[in-house]
C-alpha cells in the first residue's frame, strides 16, 4: 500500500514527465533516441480524442470567464481552466516523445512515461500481427504469463518469446513472461523494422529497465 509520501513522490514525477514531455515535443524531439533506432508510435489512436478535449477546453476558459459575474471565482475558473488545457497537452505531448523503439538491443516497448522495457532480440521468436480488445481501463495487464500493453483498450501484435523471461514490470509481479502484446500505429512498419534488426543481433541478454 503506498504512502501519502509516495503518492506525493509519484505525483511530483509525474507532473514533471508532464513538462519534459511537451518541452521535447515542442523541439519535435525523442525521448531515448539514439542513432540508428526507429521510433514507432502507438498515440495515434488517442491522439483525435485528446485534440477534441483541448479544443473543447480553450473554447470553455473564455466562455466560463464571460459567464462567472464573481471576479474570485473567475480567477480560480480560469486557473483551474488553464492548468486542466497544460495537463491534457502534456498527457499527449508524453506519449508523443515516448513511442516504441526498435533498437539495435531489442525491441523497447513504451507507455507514455509509465511503461519502459526492452526485449532483446535473441529472446524473440516471433513478432505477428493480430488485433485484439481487451476488456477494463488498465493499461498494462498482466495474465496467463501474458502482458498486454494496450491503447484505447487494444493491442495488434503478438511478440511471443522463445522462452518465458522476468521483465521490469510492476503488473507482473516478478513472475516470468512469454508473451508479449502492444499497440502500435503501424504495426507493418514495427514487424518489418523487427525484422531487420533481428538477424543483427547476437545471443539475448537479461531485460534491463533503459535510461531515458
Amino acid at each position: 500500500m503506498m504512502t501519502p509520501l509516495s503518492l506525493a513522490r509519484l505525483a511530483i514525477r509525474w507532473e514533471l514527465s508532464l513538462w519534459r514531455g511537451m518541452y521535447l515535443w515542442a523541439r519535435k524531439r525523442v525521448s531515448g533516441l539514439r542513432e540508428g533506432d526507429e521510433p514507432i508510435s502507438y498515440a495515434g489512436a488517442t491522439a483525435a480524442i485528446m485534440w477534441a478535449l483541448i479544443i473543447l477546453n480553450a473554447i470553455e476558459i473564455p466562455a466560463l470567464h464571460i459567464m462567472i459575474p464573481w471576479e474570485t471565482v473567475r480567477f480560480i475558473v480560469d486557473l483551474l481552466g488553464v492548468y486542466s488545457l497544460i495537463w491534457m497537452v502534456g498527457l499527449l505531448a508524453v506519449m508523443k516523445v515516448h513511442p516504441h523503439l526498435v533498437t539495435q538491443a531489442g525491441l523497447r516497448v513504451r507507455y507514455s512515461a509509465s511503461v519502459d522495457f526492452t526485449v532483446p532480440w535473441g529472446a524473440i521468436a516471433r513478432v505477428s500481427p493480430r488485433i485484439r480488445t481487451h476488456q477494463g481501463m488498465r493499461t498494462v495487464r498482466f495474465e496467463d504469463s501474458t502482458v498486454a500493453v494496450g491503447v484505447s483498450n487494444q493491442t495488434n501484435i503478438d511478440i511471443i518469446l522463445h522462452e518465458p523471461l522476468v521483465l521490469p514490470v510492476p503488473a507482473t509481479g516478478g513472475e516470468p513472461v512469454s508473451e508479449i502484446r502492444i499497440y502500435a500505429d503501424d504495426p507493418k512498419a514495427l514487424i518489418a523494422s523487427a525484422a531487420r534488426m533481428r538477424p543483427t543481433t547476437g545471443t539475448s541478454a537479461p531485460a534491463k529497465q533503459p535510461t531515458p
